[in-house]
């Protein structure tokens, strides 16, 4: 690694970047949403959440081991998933809805559009390294 990456900086970084993906988009789901909105996931949304805590896991691994070419592609690959996944999750409800409340609403955008959101920030969060 470099001097300014140095593994004190990597680990924080790791750590901080593992916790905003597992606390906010799949928390805010999996809380705010099903318990307190009542608000039924469909499968796609499980498959975007489940790609999250993986992507996650795979934080913690690197945080444990390092940053190994095993993990750093397993990220990607996970990514490219959750980003078909939300594109298609997209596809399926954004001609449709009108604003006729098809999915939730966080910080003014419906759920559907939150996969791909988060899966691009992972993938440019990882090249950046």
């Amino acid at each position: 690694m470099n001097s300014c990456l140095n593994e004190k900086n990597f680990n924080l970084v790791m750590a901080t970047a593992i916790m905003l993906i597992l606390v906010i988009p799949v928390g805010i789901a999996n809380v705010w949403l099903g318990y307190v909105v009542r608000e039924s996931p469909c499968a796609l949304c499980w498959w975007e959440r489940m790609g999250m805590i993986l992507v996650g896991l795979l934080g913690f691994f690197m945080l444990r081991y390092g940053p190994r070419l095993k993990y750093v592609i397993s990220v990607f690959l996970l990514a490219a998933f959750g980003i078909h996944m939300g594109l298609r999750h997209l596809g399926n409800f954004v001609q449709l809805d009108v604003d006729m409340g098809l999915g939730a609403e966080i910080m003014g955008i419906r759920t559907y559009t939150w996969a791909a959101i988060v899966y691009w920030a992972v993938v440019i969060v990882m090249s950046l390294f």
